[in-house]
């Protein structure tokens, strides 16, 4: 029999009001400003949970999001990392979409060009299971040093072209000796809750190497706040970057910043960084937005709050139609998309490609997760993509299939 679930989560709030407890995770400033609160979300998004009866009891977290009205910086001031887990069943793995593997092929044979890393060391923390490691590394031909504590050796994929060499611990000072050539961080430093701390570690262990390359990748949240997109808001995520916000961080961290872009659809900020000694300032066009963030701020709850209805009005529609509809993508944003809206039997099941995920459930609001193929037997009506970039490969997916549904991007 399917578990009815009953609504656990809370709906946001946008009350504005001073942050006094706690001093900005980034440059240290006080005089913090709250924008943005939910009571009960998940702790994790992208835990695999094998049971339908485990969802409801998933454990979860508060999300508190304040601004530093100094640097930019927006940090997760309710974040609990003890309620985190970032084991083996931990799996964000976005690799087998042929988009996101375009981008990543693209990205390392970028940085392997421009930093002629052949026959060279490259270090990535948060490395994951090794994909874009094991990419780089293949493409470069170069030695790489994975560092993640969720590394799972099993799941490995080994790059033909160089050795590589895995550290389950988190980063830091103990892994200063490495020397590596190149230091890669890619969808990391957002789980980081003392940033300014983990980058001041990242420029001690360079050290006097000026020759290093840093590369960061991180979401970009001035899309998320001019978008209203409350989908890219969950627990895993303490840390929220612009680009001038993660700019200014790497400069008042002795780094000079060499390229600061957006990327996959002006979702990504990727900065390129080296190692100075000598103070720097602000003289790429993306950092100067300091004004920006703060106005985006401000209208946070004007943007999202009409999104937030609309979609409650049309997953209501369609079940009082009798239509089925689906979500294509299991990651955060589903979980943060479903939970956010309390969604539990408007939408029974979540497609992703990944094989990982198949028959395991979100957390909290227990839809089940489902390959593309199943699609055939529950003719869904309407899928909701997570993530709009991904429209034409999942459209020419349906096609395949012989599914007629209508495609709702976010």
């Amino acid at each position: 029999m399917t578990q009815q679930h009953s609504t656990s989560t809370t709906a946001p709030r946008f009350d504005r009001r001073p942050e006094p407890s706690v001093g900005c995770a980034a440059c240290g400033s006080t005089g913090l400003d709250i924008f943005y609160e939910i009571d009960s979300v998940p702790a994790n998004s992208c835990v695999l949970i094998p049971t339908e009866a485990e969802t409801a009891a998933f454990p979860t977290g508060r999300i508190r999001l304040a601004l530093c009205p100094v640097c930019g910086f927006i940090g997760n001031t309710a974040f609990n990392p003890a309620v985190m887990e970032y084991s083996s069943r931990y799996e964000p793995s976005q690799g087998f979409s042929p988009t996101f593997r375009a981008f990543a092929r693209s990205l390392a044979q970028r940085l392997a060009d421009r930093y002629s890393l052949r026959g060279k060391t490259v270090m990535e923390i948060g490395c994951g299971q090794g994909e874009f490691l094991s990419l780089l590394c293949d493409v470069a031909g170069s030695r790489g040093i994975g560092i993640d504590p969720a590394y799972d050796p099993v799941r490995t994929v080994p790059s033909p072209s160089g050795p590589l060499e895995f550290i389950r611990e988190p980063f830091g000072p103990s892994q200063a000796s490495l020397r590596p050539d190149l230091i890669c961080c890619r969808h990391t430093l957002e789980h980081i809750q003392t940033p300014g701390l983990f980058i001041r570690q990242v420029r001690e262990a360079i050290a006097l190497r000026t020759d290093v390359a840093v590369v960061f990748e991180v979401p970009d949240t001035g899309r998320i706040l001019r978008e209203g997109a409350f989908w890219d808001i969950y627990h895993e995520h303490c840390a929220y970057f612009t680009a001038g916000s993660l700019a200014r961080l790497f400069r008042s961290s002795r780094f000079e910043i060499t390229s600061l872009s957006l990327e996959y659809a002006g979702q990504y900020i990727v900065l390129e960084a080296a190692a100075t000694d000598r103070p720097t300032s602000a003289r790429l066009e993306l950092e100067e937005d300091l004004d920006d963030i703060i106005e985006s701020v401000g209208a946070f709850q004007r943007r999202c709050a009409p999104t937030i209805k609309r979609w409650l009005g049309l997953i209501d529609q369609w079940g009082r139609a009798g239509e089925r509809a689906v979500l294509w993508g299991s990651g955060s944003k589903a979980v943060s998309f479903l939970t956010t809206l309390g969604i539990h039997r408007g939408i029974r099941h979540v497609v992703d490609l990944n094989p990982s995920r198949y028959g395991t459930f979100c957390p909290l609001t227990g839809q089940r997760i489902v390959a593309p193929s199943e699609l055939k037997e529950i003719q869904p009506h309407h899928v909701v993509v997570m993530n709009p970039v991904y429209m034409r490969e999942i459209d020419e997916e349906l096609h395949r299939l012989g599914v007629s549904a209508r495609l709702w991007p976010l």
